[in-house]
């Protein structure tokens, strides 16, 4: 390579790297330009601004990396308390907890860095208060929900037991009545001795007051008038069938088995229709259960979550949106701060 030629290339390398310096944004440039914006209410531009200073900024220029951290902190804080905007001919559905989470966490750290580059700066220190109270708000809003949740589950999950149990109960007595009318079948037809049907008939007995006992047991628990008035009438139609196979006994001890069939079926009677009255309760309390689902299922909406740094026109998607009772708060708590602090916008000279 000739001495002409080297010259050539090194005039070349210095004007790209003049020209490469010439490109890189001004910190000041940007830190303006990012007011302006946010000013305008960009602030999903401004904030993508000030994280580029932000990220760019040295350790050599901590007024700029304090300034920048502190106004991208203020507008991570007014998007986190911003209301989801109401699709068209909807309500505002409020706060979305986890965005706004988001947005907190970003804009406490940004307060954080700007109060280590400048420990005098009061404002960033009662920011960092403030975003944590906040939090505090929304995460005991967020236990009060989940708390009540967990308490529609468990009336849900108890009506369905309840349901099955009512239901188990209902097949048994449909299965005894059953029994009864073939130990009177075999009592007419005297299929078997004495001692066999009187030792048949007691563990029919012993079953019924099982019976009984379950089914009081399961109306003093249960909440639904319908199906507590289910369940004691079962009850009352056990206690007839009770009746009847007591009197069934007596005929078998004495020996008359044509009387002692005619009131085992008379007891099937009174089982069958005890077993009516259990599926009535069963069904009462599983349609119940239903229903609270149905419900629960129709206030869960789609999540919409919008993570910070996504475009503005997203943010119209529902999420998890806390109670305006949470927004009313908040808001008030910020306009009596603001009184003593308000978040400012730091300006830049423009000395450009």
């Amino acid at each position: 390579m000739t001495a002409r030629n080297l010259i050539i290339a090194m005039l070349l390398v210095f004007t790209c790297a003049a020209l490469a310096q010439d490109e890189t944004p001004d910190p000041r440039q940007e830190l303006a330009r990012a007011t302006a914006l946010a000013s305008e209410g960009d602030l999903n531009e401004a904030r993508m601004v000030l994280e580029s200073i932000v990220e760019s900024a040295g350790a050599d220029d901590p007024a700029m990396l304090g300034r920048a951290s502190y106004n991208l902190g203020a507008i991570q804080l007014k998007q986190a308390l911003t209301p989801i905007e109401p699709v068209d001919g909807e309500e505002s559905a409020g706060i979305d907890a986890q965005r706004a989470m988001a947005f907190l966490a970003d804009a406490e750290r940004n307060f954080l860095a700007c109060a280590a580059m400048d420990p005098t700066d009061a404002d960033a220190v009662r920011s960092v208060e403030y975003i944590r109270s906040i939090l505090q708000q929304i995460e005991e809003q967020q236990e009060q929900q989940q708390q009540q949740e967990d308490g529609e589950n468990g009336e849900q999950s108890e009506k369905q037991e309840q349901s099955d149990d009512a239901q188990e109960s209902a097949d048994e007595l449909s299965e005894l009545a059953q029994q009864e009318r073939d130990a009177a079948d075999d009592n007419e037809a005297q299929s078997q001795d004495q001692e066999q049907s009187q030792e048949q008939q007691q563990s029919m007995s012993d079953k019924a007051q099982e019976l009984a006992e379950d089914l009081q047991q399961q109306a003093a628990q249960v909440q639904s008038e319908q199906a507590q008035e289910q369940l004691n009438e079962a009850s009352r139609n056990l206690e007839q069938a009770m009746q009847k196979q007591d009197e069934a006994m007596e005929s078998l001890k004495e020996g008359n088995m044509e009387q002692a069939a005619q009131q085992q079926r008379e007891a099937a009677e009174m089982l069958e229709q005890a077993a009516d009255n259990a599926q009535q309760a069963a069904d009462q309390l599983q349609e119940e259960a239903e229903q609270g689902q149905d419900g629960e299922e129709g206030e869960d909406g789609e999540d919409g979550e919008n993570e910070p740094g996504e475009d503005a026109e997203n943010e119209g998607d529902q999420g998890d949106p806390l109670a305006d009772q949470l927004l009313d708060r908040e808001r008030k708590q910020r306009e009596q701060l603001n009184k003593s602090r308000p978040v400012r916008i730091v300006p830049v000279e423009k000395d450009w």
